[in-house]
Parts: structure tokens; C-alpha cells; sequence
């Protein structure tokens, strides 16, 4: 029997597989699947047909009899097309593609434009008008005890496609955050301190929330407590009763009747592993097992008794099941309430408006992700059953785990790491990179060597901030002076290889949000301006206006992704503005900084009112600033053989000065400054050599970044030169050495620290 015959109810979802999984052949295969075309459906038909199978769990159907069984299996529907296959036009196109735990594959997001319930066909039909909000809800925390590193790495990895998609896309995102004030941890918690169980939500609500702001994570437009939608989830639940999705145990509480959901044109299941469902079932913490009609079955009203914390209701005094509160809150939030304000049996079918995006940490993906959909989908039975292919939410975003020596960063396993703890020796931003450096959805290992390696790119980002700062201001004093803007072919190859590499950076955000991509192209973007740096003089113009348009972008994609960058009583990248001089003589460094100032000056006026002045002390006071005192204060001069000298802010070089003041005092002033001086560059060159990460060594060291090379094996090392020729056997061999001596060199001075 040919795959026609077996299949006509499926030309749409074939001609979606073929969009999705042979773009070069969608547009010949398209057209014939549509015209019924047999030879189309015999030549690829074997290709099909294997690959149907990761979209749904049961056989092809035979016949047109089975096709509501066999579309009822399909996990997700793409909002992209109509039943019949063709391009749905209640949507808006974007450019990104997304990792779907639904489809468990990147397709393309879009927007849905049935939300606008006050605009005309026309006007939703207008390819003009800027897109409808993105819904977005967020399952926040279990508010019992203190935040760890792995809620932390969750809400910033989520901040970061937040801030993607309002900062870099302009798109308008409506941000639901659902916190969840009442719970068993919570009542555990209350009554080992003897306090209520509000007192404890309360706090350790306040501590999140102020936890997220050090983390410089944006704000939800609204918070939602469990607690203060008790009645919504009574409604809710009482919905899914009337829909015949509920059943009532003696002693347990109400529970959700999976095999009457399946048997009703739905499919249970759509988050769940590719294991056995009954294994999974002792994350859930179900009591009362036996009066269960199947393992699957949760609860979605607990009975408890009155000296518990519990509300009334018309089953019993209780309180909601863990799933149900996610979902009535978002129904609450999201639901159309331009015709009913209630859930009752005259509920329109469109009262709900599908959620674009709903995120969370990997671990919540089943069960209470997975129960989530169940739930709503019984809620709204006409709108979401299977046969009429829409999406109760059309995009699940998972974050990873954070793990820590191999194992998951958890309360349970007491191995976790405060938010706090950590803040008191690292920054916000230095976590935002670490953040930065790894895919979102990705299982990250947790070490302060990871977070050095962030450390070593954010004091690479502030090198180049501060030699553009010191460029900028150069030229601002010079501005007068008549400088030619010829372009030489250097310039040039530097503007067209940038304009390259802002394209990477836009096809890399639109690829699934893919920041490591994005860094390392900025990490490209600094090498190459930084040799621009040192190849022209301060004094070219065109060169300048180079370096500006530059940093201005470099900073305000970093600043899109959320970082501060410490840019504190500088000049404003982006908007130009600098802070006054009354807030910068509030900073306790500036008092420092006008005191050494005026002993320097006594110093100086002293010698220079002598008889007898010798250049020499003046030299000597001169070097003793650079070298020690302003040392002492973290501030580097660099000075140039024949251009004005170069200053920065670091940190670091307080350990130079330690190291000098060892130095023997009978040393000769000639030979301690000459000695002062290979310390410095030494100095240089090893702070530099610990910012460059050992799989980007050759793409980093200035050895090498003239090379151009083209391609890399899985190590970082090079195997094609710049024309993409290979490279010998004998080159890559040194190479390897190169780096094998970089490695060592890595790990000497992280055990030092």
C-alpha cells in the first residue's frame, strides 16, 4: 500500500517535516505532496516514515478511521501552519529559532496574533504593525530557605533571552514569575522554627527577590503567590470537574484522571522522559496510593486537617496539589476576559490565549511541567484537545543543572552554594559571564575555575573599555589639529572582518540564543582592535572614529546581556553621559587619590624651590609615584617612548609592589628601577597570559592572531593556515607543545592562588 493511501489525512504534517528537516526539498516535495502526487509520496515515503516516529509514540494510522487516534499522539503542533499544512496567518514571523522541550528540536518562534481581541482582520493581516506581547510565565521558587547558585544560574540564563528578546528584538514581553508561598518544605520549615508558615514565605520571598536584584536580574512585570489565588485554583479545578477530569478519594483529596484525559482526545505525557512513566512517580510524594485509579493519576485538592495550614472548599478543607498552582495562576493572569470573568459551563472556547513561552529548570520538566499541560489542557477540553492541533503553550525553554563536583547543586543533597556566599567573593557580573560562556540549556560543572576563567574575559573586557576611554580622551585634546581620514587598506580589512563578525554575532543570537557563539565573536572583535591599537597612532583620526563605533557596539551587547561592566565614574558608552563632580567626590577612592596628589606636589615644589635642583629627584619622585604609591591604589601607569603615557585601573598590580618592596635596599636606584621596570612587563605579560583560556589560546596570544588561521581542531589547536591549507604534522606537533606548555603554565598560577 503506498504511503498516499496509508496517509492522506497527513499532506500537512509531511510538508511541515520536510520545512523543518530537508529545507532543499521543500519547496519541489511541497507542492507534489499537496497535488496528490504519488511518485513524491513512493520516493521519500521509507524517509518519512522513520522520521514520524520522533514526533509522535504510535504507529501510522491505516485509514482515515484512525487519523484522530494517530493525530492525538503528536506531542506538539507547530503554530506556524494550519491543519491542512498551510501557513497560518494568525501568527508573526521572527527570525529566532528556538530548542523546544516539546519537539525536543529547534524551530522557529512566532508570535501569535489572536491575542489582539480589539483589532480588526485588516489590521492583524498588516504586515506593519509591531507584534502582539510575548506571554512568558516562569516558574519561580519555593520560598523555605535560602537561593543557591543553580536557582541563580536559572534566572539569569532566563534573564539573558529576556533581555535578547526586549532589549535586542524591541519585542514587547509580558513576564510572569509564580512563586510558590505554600508548600510542604514551607510547613516543615515553619514548625521546626515554631513560626507560621507565612513568616517563612515572607522572608525568604523578600530574600529572592532582593537576591535577583545584586544578580541584576530584571524584574517580572508580575509576581504571583500561591496563596492569593486560592480561589482561582478552586475554579480551576472545579472547570476540569465539570469536563469529567477529576475524581474524588476518601481519605487522599481530588485527583486528575489520566486515563479519562487519554481516552478524551488528548495525550497525557507530553514532557515526560523516554522511560517508564510509574518509575517517575516517587518524585511526586503521593500519599494515599492505593485509592488511586492509576500510578499516574496526582493530586490536584489535599486533604489535610484544620490545625494545618488549609483552606475550605467544596470537597473538603485542603490545600492545592503542587502542579494545579502553576497552572490556575496562569490561566488567571493570561485568560481572556473580555466575555466571562469565571469558569463555567458556558466558557467560550477562546477565552484562553495560548502562552508563547513557559521556562523553568530542566528538573521541573516532568512531572510538574508535564502535569501542568495535562491540567490546562482538561481546563480548556474544546480548545486544546488534540483534534483541533493548538498548543496550550507553544514553547518550553529548559535551563540545565548546575552541578557541583559531578553532582547536581540541590538543598537536598547539601552541597549547594548561596547566592550570598557567593556574592561576598565574586560579582554579579562575573557569574553573568560564566552564565555567558555556556548554552542555556546545557548541564554546566561549577568550580572557582570556571569562574576564573569568566574573571580572565570580564579583565579583558575592561582593558580594551580603558584603552578606548584613553584614546577617546587623547583625541579630544588633540581634536583641533588638521589629521587626514584616508583609508588605508588595513582599515579596511578591519571594518569589512567587523561587519562579519556583527552578522555572526546576530545569526548566533537568533540561533537559540547561543552566547558562547556571541562571546567568542566578541572575544574576536577585541583582538582585532586591540592590534589596531598598536598598529596606528592616537593621533589618527579615522582610526579613532574606528575604535568609537566599535566599542560602542562591543558595550552595548554586553550591556544587553545584562552586564554592568563597572563603568562607574566613566564615560557612558552608549549615551555619552558622565557622572558630576559631586557624585564622584562621594567615592572614598577620590580622597585617596587628592591626597596623594597633594604630597606629590609639596614633593615636587619642595625640590624645584631648591638652589641646587637635580632632575634627578624629580625623576626619583616622579618614579615612586608610578611604581609604588599609585600602585598601592591599583592604578597602572604604562608610558610610551614617545606618545603621552597610558593609565588604567587594575587590581592586580598591588602584587608587584608587594613583590618590590622586598627588593634589597642596597641595590644601586639605577638598577632597582631597571629591575622595577622587567617586573612590570613580566608583570604585563603573565596578567595577560591568564586571561587567555587554554582553548583560546591560539586565537588570543598576539603571536598568533596575524595568522588567521581557519580552522581548529576539538582542542583549539590549528589545522589550517589562513589560504585553509593544511598544516604539517611538525607544525601542528609544536603547536601542541605550545599548548601543553600554556596548560601547565594555567595550572601553575591557579595553585599559587
Amino acid at each position: 500500500m503506498s504511503l498516499q493511501k496509508k496517509l492522506p489525512f497527513r499532506r500537512g504534517l509531511l510538508m511541515k517535516w520536510f520545512q523543518h528537516h530537508q529545507p532543499c526539498l521543500k519547496n519541489h516535495i511541497a507542492s507534489s505532496i499537496l497535488k496528490n502526487n504519488n511518485n513524491t509520496f513512493s520516493k521519500y515515503g521509507r524517509c518519512f516514515s522513520s522520521s514520524l516516529t520522533n514526533l509522535t509514540t504510535v504507529p501510522m494510522a491505516q485509514n482515515n478511521s484512525e487519523s484522530s487516534e494517530f493525530e492525538k499522539q503528536i506531542k506538539w503542533f507547530d503554530p506556524c501552519f494550519t491543519r491542512d499544512g498551510v501557513h497560518h496567518h494568525e501568527t508573526v514571523s521572527t527570525p529566532i529559532k528556538i530548542y523546544n522541550s516539546l519537539s525536543k528540536t529547534k524551530v522557529p518562534f512566532v508570535i501569535e496574533k489572536r491575542r489582539w481581541t480589539n483589532r480588526t482582520d485588516s489590521e492583524n493581516n498588516d504586515s506593519t504593525y509591531s507584534p502582539p506581547p510575548i506571554y512568558w510565565y516562569s516558574c519561580g521558587p519555593t520560598v523555605y530557605d535560602a537561593s543557591h547558585l543553580g536557582h541563580a544560574r536559572n534566572y539569569v540564563c532566563l534573564d539573558i533571552i529576556y533581555r535578547i528578546l526586549t532589549h535586542y528584538f524591541q519585542y514587547q514581553v509580558l513576564y510572569v514569575m509564580g512563586i510558590t508561598d505554600v508548600d510542604d518544605k514551607i510547613l516543615k520549615r515553619a514548625a521546626e522554627l515554631n513560626k507560621q508558615p507565612s513568616e517563612i514565605s515572607l522572608k525568604y520571598e523578600r530574600d529572592f527577590i532582593t537576591d535577583m536584584k545584586r544578580l541584576n536580574v530584571t524584574q517580572p512585570a508580575v509576581y504571583t503567590r500561591v496563596t492569593e489565588h486560592i480561589e482561582e485554583i478552586k475554579s480551576f479545578i472545579e472547570q476540569m470537574e465539570r469536563n469529567g477530569f477529576t475524581y474524588v478519594t476518601k481519605n487522599g483529596g481530588v485527583y486528575f484522571d489520566s486515563k479519562k484525559f487519554e481516552n478524551s482526545d488528548h495525550l497525557y505525557g507530553k514532557l515526560a522522559p523516554n522511560t517508564n512513566q510509574e518509575e517517575s512517580i516517587q518524585q511526586e510524594h503521593i500519599e494515599f496510593r492505593d485509592e488511586k485509579r492509576d500510578p499516574r493519576d496526582f493530586a490536584l485538592w489535599k486533604f489535610t486537617s484544620r490545625e494545618y495550614m488549609g483552606w475550605d472548599s467544596k470537597w473538603g478543607f485542603g490545600r492545592p496539589g503542587w502542579h494545579i498552582e502553576c497552572s490556575a495562576m496562569i490561566d488567571s493572569v493570561f485568560r481572556n476576559d473580555t466575555n466571562t470573568k469565571k469558569h463555567d459551563s458556558s466558557m467560550e472556547e477562546e477565552k484562553y490565549a495560548t502562552l508563547d513561552i513557559h521556562s523553568g529548570g530542566i528538573d521541573l520538566a516532568f512531572p510538574h511541567h508535564n502535569n501542568e499541560i495535562a491540567q490546562s489542557e482538561a481546563c480548556h477540553h474544546h480548545q486544546f484537545c488534540s483534534s483541533n492541533r493548538t498548543n496550550w503553550c507553544n514553547y518550553f525553554i529548559h535551563v540545565g543543572h548546575l552541578h557541583i563536583h559531578g553532582l547536581k547543586m540541590s538543598k537536598s543533597l547539601k552541597n549547594f552554594i548561596t547566592i550570598r556566599e557567593y556574592l561576598e567573593k565574586y560579582t554579579a557580573d562575573q557569574f553573568r559571564l560564566f552564565c555567558l560562556l555556556h548554552k542555556y540549556n546545557e548541564t554546566v560543572d561549577y568550580s572557582e575555575d570556571a569562574i576564573e576563567i569568566a574573571i580572565r574575559y570580564e579583565k579583558r573586557i575592561h582593558d580594551f573599555l580603558h584603552n578606548v576611554s584613553f584614546y577617546r580622551k587623547e583625541h579630544e585634546e588633540n581634536i583641533g589639529m588638521n589629521k587626514s581620514r584616508k583609508w588605508d587598506s588595513d582599515l579596511k580589512e578591519y571594518t569589512l572582518q567587523f561587519l562579519k563578525l556583527k552578522q555572526a554575532i546576530h545569526e548566533a543570537i537568533c540561533d537559540d540564543f547561543n552566547t558562547p557563539l556571541v562571546m567568542d565573536h566578541i572575544s574576536t572583535i577585541i583582538n582585532m582592535i586591540n592590534a589596531l591599537f598598536f598598529s596606528k597612532s592616537s593621533k589618527d583620526l579615522l582610526a579613532i572614529d574606528v575604535l568609537e563605533n566599535t566599542s560602542h557596539y562591543v558595550v552595548g551587547v554586553l550591556r544587553m546581556f545584562g552586564l554592568k561592566l563597572g563603568m562607574t565614574a566613566r564615560q557612558d558608552f552608549q549615551t555619552g553621559e558622565t557622572e558630576s563632580d559631586e557624585e564622584i567626590a562621594k567615592h572614598p577612592f577620590t580622597s585617596k587619590i587628592i591626597d596623594l596628589f597633594v604630597e606629590f606636589r609639596a614633593q615636587v615644589r619642595k625640590e624645584a624651590l631648591n638652589s641646587e635642583p637635580k632632575p634627578t629627584n624629580i625623576l626619583r619622585i616622579i618614579d615612586e609615584l608610578r611604581d609604588k604609591k599609585l600602585k598601592e591604589l591599583g592604578i597602572r601607569i604604562d608610558d610610551r617612548s614617545s606618545e603621552k603615557s597610558m593609565w588604567r585601573y587594575d587590581v592586580t598590580v598591588k602584587d608587584v609592589v608587594d613583590n618590590n618592596n622586598n627588593t634589597s635596599d642596597t641595590c644601586a636606584k639605577s638598577q632597582l628601577n631597571e629591575h622595577q621596570q622587567q617586573l612590570a612587563l613580566r608583570q604585563q605579560e603573565i596578567e595577560f597570559k591568564l586571561t587567555v583560556p587554554l582553548e583560546q589560546y591560539f586565537k588570543l596570544m598576539p603571536q598568533h592572531t596575524n595568522k588567521n588561521y581557519t580552522q581548529f581542531n576539538e582542542l583549539g589547536i590549528p589545522t589550517h593556515d589562513h589560504e585553509g591549507q593544511p598544516l604539517s604534522k611538525s607544525a601542528i606537533k609544536k603547536l601542541t607543545k605550545e599548548r601543553e606548555k600554556h596548560a601547565e603554565f594555567l595550572e601553575k598560577h591557579s595553585k599559587q592562588k
